[in-house]
């Protein structure tokens, strides 16, 4: 009778010794996938942080970038204006080349915005654009890509379109009446030419210099009603986007 007791007791021990084991291991598994869990957020959520940091500075980059691409395309549309107002209405007096070489020369240039795109092509390639957990700043940032895109594009046609113009305008003016004193020069400044005195264009046939004109009236629609506008807005977007990921991720 006292052996059969024994064997009960021993049975019950060991049922709530496994019991507890399993527990143990339960909660040593758990706590375990918990610690990792939470150091593996906190990873990422330093990692967003640092990627969000770079990206401020891009933005002001860009910021600055076009703000000085829009006046210079306000210098340039005004420029190219003055070049159609000359051709169609040109008479052919040497004060009147002369103003028309100036004009063309200084003014007939690209207007091609350069996006800061480190952080943004890290993002991209890297599969790190997961670990932006912020909804409206995932948003944001992939509305603002796109608008950069569209951009482009438009900065792209004008470039074609000044393409064109040039090659029209090859058959209108001569480049040896043409000089740029300044050799060095770079950037988004109007560059100085000097036109010979002796200037002559290659043709004045009136039907000529309105086509050539028309081009010239092409490139600056679009740098007018597209390109400036998308600018102007984008300017916008970046100043946005800079105070709301601040705001979400605590940058200052």
């Amino acid at each position: 009778m006292e052996v059969h007791t024994h064997h009960r007791h021993s049975e019950s021990n060991t049922w709530k010794t496994n019991l507890k084991e399993f527990l143990m291991l339960f909660l040593a598994v758990f706590c375990g996938t918990l610690a990792e869990y939470y150091l593996e957020h906190k990873v990422e959520n330093d990692r967003a942080e640092k990627y969000m940091n770079s990206l401020v500075r891009d933005l002001k980059a860009d910021t600055a970038m076009m703000h000085s691409t829009i006046a210079f395309a306000g210098k340039i549309n005004n420029g190219l204006d003055s070049v159609q107002t000359t051709l169609y209405n040109f008479n052919n007096n040497s004060e009147n080349v002369k103003a028309v070489y100036q004009q063309n020369f200084t003014y007939l240039r690209w207007i091609l915005p350069d996006f800061t795109d480190k952080t943004a092509t890290q993002l991209r390639y890297s599969g790190n654009f997961r670990i932006i957990n912020k909804g409206s700043v995932a948003d944001s940032i992939s509305n603002y890509w796109i608008e950069s895109g569209t951009i482009l594009r438009n900065a792209n046609l004008f470039i074609e379109k000044s393409a064109l113009a040039q090659e029209s305008g090859n058959m209108i003016f001569n480049r040896q009446f043409v000089t740029y004193p300044d050799k060095t020069y770079i950037g988004l400044n109007i560059q100085q030419v000097e036109i010979d005195p002796k200037a002559k264009l290659m043709t004045t046939d009136k039907n000529t210099l309105i086509a050539y004109a028309n081009r010239i009236g092409r490139m600056t629609d679009i740098s007018k009603h597209y390109l400036v506008p998308l600018l102007k807005e984008q300017m916008e977007k970046a100043t946005r986007l800079i105070k709301l990921i601040r705001e979400e991720y605590h940058i200052e």
